[in-house]
């Protein structure tokens, strides 16, 4: 597991996909940060992405480098109102707090990923593979 989020940590942007209409949509999203097992995102509930995840409940996420490592998630969302971690987020990640202005801005919606799998892999070989 420390493997996999050592490299999140080092590529923390990927591309997350979710369902409309029936189709495939994938869209960059920013991994934030792991706590036991919960791979957690922020988002805002104006745009559909967070109607997507609403309606499907389920996602894959995927953050590559450019050594041709990668990092896939597969697992439910799960919606998580804790305003102590969105202030961890605003500490981490000073855009974010320009942006939204305050934790408890109406918009924003922390969720996470869980059971599911998480899977470190360089160029086909499994370096790390966890349930989570």
């Amino acid at each position: 597991m420390q493997q996999i989020i050592n490299f999140l940590n080092k590529n923390d942007i990927g591309q997350i996909a979710t369902v409309k209409e029936g189709k495939p949509v994938i869209r960059p999203i920013q991994f934030q940060f792991e706590i036991q097992g919960k791979f957690y995102f922020l988002t805002t509930n104006n745009k559909d992405f967070y109607d997507q995840l609403k309606e499907m409940n389920e996602v894959s996420y995927v953050a590559q480098n450019p050594d041709s490592h990668w990092v896939r998630i597969n697992g439910e969302v799960v919606f998580d109102n804790d305003r102590d971690l969105i202030e961890k987020i605003f500490e981490n990640r000073p855009y974010i707090k320009e942006l939204f202005k305050t934790t408890d801005n109406p918009v924003l919606e922390l969720f996470y990923v869980h059971n599911g799998t998480a899977r470190l892999t360089a160029m086909e070989d499994v370096i790390s593979d966890v349930q989570i």
